[in-house]
């Protein structure tokens, strides 16, 4: 799915409380990132994705839409160009990041706090389904507490991405 930012922003919000376009704050953050994009079937066929970092006033004074402070960065070299007030990732080749005309369609992640919307992939379910989005179910002897800032996708072969990078092959 692709939208300008920001409706992409807007979709996140919209989400469960307090999520929002995904913050990256350190280099682990960005590998993490580019690992789920690459095995996201939705997401892998788009070349930029919209991240949460924005320059309201187009100083280069840039901040994370979700409070975050903006500490780290990854620009591409020319970066950033101060005409633009989005950001955006070129995950595919570099992870690293460029300012881009906001009204442009792209791909997006949301950044979820999984305790804010739900503890297990039966209410993981529930949730994306209020938000248009698919997480498909496992049985309840697959199902984890999770408390902590959770980026979660599945590949194309069944196999689950937590946010620690750890692969999980499931016969879901």
């Amino acid at each position: 799915m692709k939208k300008n930012w920001t409706e992409a922003k807007a979709f996140c919000n919209n989400i469960a409380p307090n999520a929002h376009l995904t913050s990256i704050s350190t280099a682990f953050e960005s590998v993490e990132l580019n690992a789920l994009t690459i095995n996201t079937k939705d997401i892998s066929s788009c070349d930029q994705i919209w991240i949460g970092a924005f320059d309201p006033q187009l100083n280069g004074q840039f901040v994370w839409s979700d409070g975050t402070p903006f500490e780290y960065s990854i620009w591409l070299t020319g970066e950033p160009n101060l005409q633009y007030q989005c950001v955006s990732s070129s995950w595919e080749k570099s992870r690293s990041w460029k300012t881009t005309d906001c009204s442009l369609e792209n791909c997006f992640i949301c950044e979820v706090h999984m305790n804010d919307c739900f503890n297990n992939r039966s209410g993981a379910n529930n949730c994306c389904q209020l938000s248009d989005c698919n997480i498909d179910c496992c049985p309840n002897n697959h199902d984890r507490n999770y408390s902590t800032i959770n980026d979660y996708t599945t590949s194309d072969d069944g196999a689950d991405w937590d946010y620690d990078g750890a692969r999980h092959d499931h016969n879901c």
